[in-house]
C-alpha cells in the first residue's frame, strides 16, 4: 500500500505540472495574439499619419504644423520628403 502511494503522489504531481504546461502555452498563445492585434492596430495608426503627412506636404503645409497635427517627428517628415 506504501508503494501505491508514492506512485499515486507522483502521478499526481506529473499530471498537475502537465497541466500547468498546458494552461502557460494557452495564456502564451493569447498574450500572443493580443500583442499583434496592438503592433497591427499601431502599425495601422502610423500609415495613416504617413498618408495625413504626405497630404499636407503636397498642400506645402509648414513642417512644424505636419509635426504638431500628425505627432510624427521631424525625421519621419523628412524621410517622406526624401522618400517622394
Amino acid at each position: 500500500a506504501r508503494m501505491d502511494m508514492k506512485q499515486m503522489k507522483k502521478e499526481a504531481i506529473e499530471e498537475g505540472f502537465e497541466e500547468g504546461k498546458r494552461e502557460g502555452k494557452r495564456e502564451g498563445i493569447k498574450e500572443g495574439i493580443k500583442e499583434g492585434k496592438i503592433e497591427g492596430q499601431k502599425e495601422e495608426e502610423k500609415k495613416e499619419k504617413i498618408e495625413t503627412a504626405k497630404r499636407m506636404l503636397e498642400k506645402s503645409m509648414p513642417i512644424e504644423t505636419i509635426i504638431e497635427i500628425t505627432q510624427l517627428t521631424e525625421k519621419e517628415i523628412n524621410e517622406i520628403i526624401n522618400n517622394k
